[in-house]
């Protein structure tokens, strides 16, 4: 591999990882454990949005609304005075926010693409969920520093991402990495630096896909 950028999370030096396979070459970080896929294989806007538009998330479909409500009980009802809730990323229909306002919580939703209205910013919240966004983002410190931004003090931070469990070799046979608007790739290691450098506490974290932050 070769020496080549900073990690977009702890700006340590990276090397690439070229995917034969998929014809595309990641930035991977030996400190963090992020894995970046190179902006030159990423979407255009136009072509990213018509593949989020293909997405099944409605609350119709009983697999995806299960998985959400799992979550909700698990890692959303055990938390304490959480009323005021952002869905960051809510894709094209909100499954989120419907089924937590069926449990009284006031909730608003953003998406870049699908619900673009920038009043969010004008409220602070006690939970930001962010379910199934971060492996889209192109810079994930920018869009974690600003939701962090957003919560009142004590506030709780949800990401909801399938975490990459493997080494480099078996990551380039991994299925997660073959959706084509999946750009970055975290680890256990990637979110204890996050942590770190938020001065965050972890609250919970099923050690697969769901991990939850607050902020002291």
């Amino acid at each position: 591999m070769e020496l080549i950028s900073n990690c977009k999370i702890c700006n340590s030096p990276t090397e690439e990882l070229l995917d034969k396979q998929m014809k595309v070459t990641y930035d991977v970080c030996q400190k963090c454990d992020f894995i970046s896929k190179q902006e030159a294989y990423h979407l255009s806007e136009e072509d990213e949005h018509g593949r989020y538009s293909l997405h099944n998330n409605f609350p119709d479909n009983e697999g995806y609304v299960n998985i959400f409500n799992n979550m909700i009980d698990i890692h959303v009802r055990t938390l304490k005075n959480v009323k005021k809730v952002l869905d960051f990323g809510c894709g094209p229909y909100p499954t989120l926010k419907i089924l937590l306002e069926r449990l009284d919580y006031k909730v608003s939703i953003y998406d870049p693409y699908f619900e673009k209205d920038l009043a969010y910013r004008n409220q602070k919240y006690d939970l930001i969920t962010t379910t199934e966004v971060i492996e889209h983002m192109v810079d994930p410190i920018k869009e974690l520093s600003h939701m962090l931004s957003l919560l009142d003090d004590k506030g709780y931070l949800l990401i909801m991402t399938l975490f990459r469990e493997m080494d480099q070799e078996r990551f380039l046979t991994w299925w997660y990495r073959r959706d084509r608007t999946h750009i970055s790739f975290f680890n256990e290691t990637t979110f204890k630096f996050i942590q770190d450098k938020f001065d965050l506490v972890e609250v919970s974290n099923n050690n697969k896909n769901i991990i939850v932050f607050q902020k002291k």
